[in-house]
């Protein structure tokens, strides 16, 4: 099934920024409890998503597992938290070095947010 994740580093063959968002477009499958019984202890509605592709996701163990939390249906839904988490990079530098926000920085910062397809 396909779902969107948000990956905040850096893709393989894309040039590195200073902090990246992207949207990728991941297939996988919902982790079941025949294949690991430890999810019948997860609260009601929350699953563990193991990705199958892209393959720059997986780690030395195998296929990446994302918790439900972090796996997002629509594009947008997925944009639409990526542009919370910017503004909230710039709510934290407000209340810890006394940085004013710039909504024209927010603005395009969320603008770099880039799309990953399949």
């Amino acid at each position: 099934m396909k779902k969107f994740i948000i990956h905040t580093r850096a893709i393989p063959g894309r040039p590195k920024e200073e902090s990246p968002f992207y949207l990728v477009e991941v297939e996988g499958e919902i982790i079941t409890a025949l294949e690991d019984p430890s999810v019948m202890l997860l609260p009601n509605r929350e699953f563990r998503f193991k990705i199958m592709e892209p393959k720059f996701l997986h780690d030395s163990y195998g296929p990446a597992i994302y918790y439900s939390h972090s796996i997002y249906h629509t594009v947008e839904e997925a944009r639409s938290v990526a542009e919370s988490m910017v503004l909230s990079s710039f709510e934290f530098e407000l209340r810890k070095h006394g940085t004013e926000i710039n909504y024209v920085e927010v603005l395009e910062k969320c603008k770099k947010i880039e799309e990953i397809p399949l």
